[in-house]
C-alpha cells in the first residue's frame, strides 16, 4: 500500500459515513444534531455512545472509546490502522495511490506468502506420506490429537539437505525467492541452496488474515537449537507476531484477556484442554510489538511460563513490557519443574484453571520474587530488592496505579508507605523512566472554565490569537486541558488554525486524545465567543486562588522558622493577589 497521507485521510474522512458503518452493530437514535446509542465497546445499558455526523466522530461517556471512522473499524473488527484504512478506502472508492516502489514491494510479498503455502502443502504431506514416522510418533507421545494437527496444520522437514528445495523448484519456484522466503540457505561455496528446516516437526505461524507468513520447527534429533524459527523476511517479523492468536482472537475478544505461555507445544496442550484463549512469542522474549498487538482484544493478561529459574525471569521481562502498556497483569506461578504442557497432563485441566483463578498480580509476583532470590536479612540486599520493584512500578504510566503499588510494595517489604513514595518520587526525578507525574486517569473532571474555552476555541479557532495572549500555562490546573491548550497553539503557530483531527496528530497520549473526543462532542452550544471573557476570568480567578494559597503555605513555614523578614514579604504578596483577586468578581 502506499505512504498514508494527510490529504488521503482527510478524503477517506469525508466520504466514509460514520452513523452508515456504526449503525452495522450499534442501533442508533438521532437527538439533535448528534446519533445515540449503547456502546458496543463495554456493558451499556444506559446509551452513553455518540456519534457525531457533522465532526466525523464517536465518543462513549462511559468507557472513554473514541475517535474516527477509522478507529471504530480498528476496535470493532480488531485491525490494524493499514488494514482499517485499506477496507475503508475500497468501500467508498478512494483511490489509494501506488508508488514503483510499494508495487515491487506488495508483488513481492504476495510472492513469499504462495512460496509458503506451497511449503506448508508439502510439509503436512510429508508428516503423513512422505516418511513422518518420527514426528507423528513424538506427537502422540507428546499427546498431541490427530485434530490439534489438522487445526494447526502441524507438519514435518524430512532429514535432508534439499528435500524442500528439489521439490519447489520443480515448481517453479527460483532458488533466489526460496532464500528470500526465509525456506533455503545459500551454499557458501558454489551456486544453489538447501533447506532451512531439516529433520523438524513444523508449525506455520499464520496471520489474521489467515496467510502462512513463517515457520517453526522443533527438532527431531540432539540437534541444537532445539527450536528453531524462520528468519526475518518482508512478511515474518518475529517482534510483532503471537503464534495461535488467529485462532484464538476472538476468545480473547470475548473475555478481554488473554493467557500468555511460551512455546508452541505449551499453547497446543493448553488449547487441547479446553484454554482457547492462548497465545505464545515466537521463541523470543515478548516485545512492545505483541503488546500493542494484544491491546487490540483487551487490557489484561496472565502470564504463565515455565516453574523453573528461566521462566520467572522471562515472566519477570513480559511484566516489564506489559506494565508500561498499561496492562493489567497476573502471573500464574507452576510449581518447578513443570510448564504448561506437562501441568494439564500431571495433574489437570481443572488444576490448571484453579491456578489461574488464583494467580497473584504483577506487583506480588514481583515482590516475592524479588524476596525468595536475596538474603532479606542484609540491608543492602533489601534496598536493592526494593528498588528493583521501583523499576517496574515507574514504568506504569497512569499515577493513580502507580500510588496503588506503592501501598503493595510497602506492606510486602515491611516499610512505611511515605518512604516507599518518596523513593518512587526520587527515581522519576532522576529520570529512570520516561514517564509523566501527571494523572492520566479517564476519569477527571477539568473545571468547568476549562472545558469551556478549550470547546469555544476548538469550534471557532479565528479567535485563538487573542485568547491565547491572556492565558499562561498555569490558568490550567488539569495536564490534559494543557495539553490541548498547547496542541491549539502549537497548531496555529504553524498553520494558521487548526481543527479536531490536526490537533489530534500533536496529542501524544491516549488518554489526551480521549478528553479530545470528549471536549468535541460534549453537549453544549459554544457558538458564542462572547462567553470567552467569563472563562477567562474563573480561569484567573482559580489561578490566583492557588497562588494565594501556595503564598499562605510558604508564609506559614516561614513564620515557624522565625524568618520575619521573608513572611513580611509574603504577607505584602498575599495582599497584593487579594486585591487583584477583588478586581475579578
Amino acid at each position: 500500500m502506499g505512504r498514508i497521507t494527510r490529504e488521503l485521510m482527510d478524503e477517506i474522512r469525508a466520504r466514509a459515513d460514520i452513523v452508515e458503518v456504526v449503525s452495522e452493530t450499534v442501533s442508533l437514535k438521532k437527538q439533535g444534531k448528534n446519533y445515540k446509542g449503547l456502546c458496543p465497546f463495554h456493558p451499556d445499558k444506559v446509551p452513553s455512545f455518540v456519534v457525531s455526523p457533522e465532526k466525523g466522530l464517536f465518543h462513549c461517556f462511559g468507557c472513554g472509546a473514541g475517535g474516527d471512522v477509522v478507529k471504530f473499524l480498528m476496535l470493532r473488527d480488531k485491525l490494524s490502522f493499514v488494514e482499517a484504512v485499506e477496507y475503508l478506502a475500497k468501500r467508498y472508492g478512494v483511490p489509494i495511490p501506488e508508488g514503483r516502489r510499494d508495487e515491487g514491494r506488495e508483488s513481492l510479498r504476495k510472492e513469499v506468502l504462495r512460496v509458503n503455502e506451497l511449503a506448508l502443502a508439502h510439509f503436512r504431506k510429508n508428516l503423513t506420506e512422505g516418511g513422518g514416522s518420527s514426528a507423528l510418533h513424538y506427537l502422540e507421545k507428546r499427546g498431541v490429537s490427530k485434530e490439534m494437527i489438522e487445526l494447526f496444520k502441524l507438519g514435518y522437514a524430512k532429514d535432508s539437505w534439499d528435500d524442500l528445495v528439489s521439490t519447489l523448484t520443480r515448481k517453479g519456484v527460483s532458488p533466489e525467492l526460496l532464500i528470500t522466503s526465509g525456506l533455503a540457505v545459500r551454499r557458501s561455496e558454489g551456486e544453489g541452496c538447501y533447506d532451512f528446516f531439516r529433520n523438524r516437526l513444523i508449525f506455520p505461524i499464520i496471520s489474521l488474515r489467515g496467510g502462512v507468513v513463517g515457520f517453526g520447527g522443533r527438532t527431531l534429533s540432539s540437534a541444537e537449537p532445539k527450536y528453531l524459527n524462520s528468519p526475518e523476511t518482508i512478511v515474518f517479523k518475529k517482534s510483532e507476531l503471537l503464534f495461535g492468536l488467529n485462532l484464538t482472537q476472538k476468545e480473547i475478544a470475548k473475555r478481554g484477556y488473554a493467557l500468555l505461555v511460551e512455546g508452541y507445544m505449551d499453547l497446543i496442550a493448553l488449547y487441547q484442554a479446553g484454554f482457547n484463549y492462548v497465545v505464545a512469542p515466537l521463541g523470543t522474549s515478548f516485545t512492545e510489538g505483541h503488546a500493542r498487538l494484544l491491546k487490540r482484544y483487551g487490557d489484561k493478561v496472565i502470564i504463565a511460563f515455565d516453574g523453573d529459574d528461566a521462566g520467572r525471569k522471562a515472566a519477570a521481562r513480559a511484566v516489564s513490557v506489559f506494565l508500561p502498556a498499561g496492562f493489567r497483569v497476573k502471573v500464574a506461578l507452576l510449581p518447578e519443574g513443570l510448564d504448561p504442557d506437562s501441568f494439564v497432563k500431571e495433574r489437570s485441566p481443572r488444576e490448571f484453571r484453579e491456578l489461574l483463578v488464583s494467580a497473584p498480580q504483577a506487583i506480588d509476583f514481583l515482590i516475592e520474587k524479588e524476596k525468595a532470590e536475596r538474603d532479606m536479612t542484609e540491608p543492602k540486599e533489601k534496598v536493592s530488592a526494593i528498588n528493583s520493584v521501583l523499576s517496574y512500578i515507574s514504568r506504569v504510566p497512569n499515577e493513580i496505579e502507580r500510588l496503588a503499588y506503592v501501598s503493595k510494595i510497602a506492606e510486602g517489604f515491611a516499610l512505611e508507605e511515605e518512604l516507599v513514595l518518596s523513593e518512587l518520587k526520587r527515581a522519576l526525578a532522576k529520570g529512570a523512566s520516561k514517564l509523566s507525574e501527571e494523572v492520566t486517569s479517564t476519569e477527571f473532571l477539568p473545571s468547568k472554565g476549562e472545558f469551556k474555552l478549550l470547546r469555544i476555541l476548538l469550534d471557532n479557532p479565528d479567535i485563538f490569537p487573542q485568547v491565547s495572549e491572556k492565558l499562561v500555562p498555569a490558568h490550567f490546573k488539569e495536564p490534559l486541558s494543557l495539553a490541548v491548550f498547547q496542541a491549539m497553539k502549537d497548531s496555529y503557530t504553524k498553520d494558521g488554525s487548526f481543527d479536531y483531527f490536526s490537533l489530534e496528530e500533536r496529542l501524544s497520549s491516549e488518554e489526551e486524545k480521549k478528553f479530545l473526543q470528549k471536549l468535541s462532542l460534549a453537549d453544549f452550544d459554544s457558538t458564542d465567543p462572547s462567553q470567552v471573557e467569563s472563562c477567562l476570568t474563573a480561569l484567573e480567578r482559580t489561578r490566583l486562588s492557588r497562588e494565594l494559597a501556595r503564598i499562605q503555605r510558604e508564609l506559614t513555614a516561614a513564620q515557624e522558622k522565625g524568618d520575619f523578614e521573608l513572611a513580611s514579604e509574603l504577607q505584602r504578596t498575599k495582599l497584593k493577589i487579594r486585591k487583584e483577586m477583588e478586581h475579578l468578581f
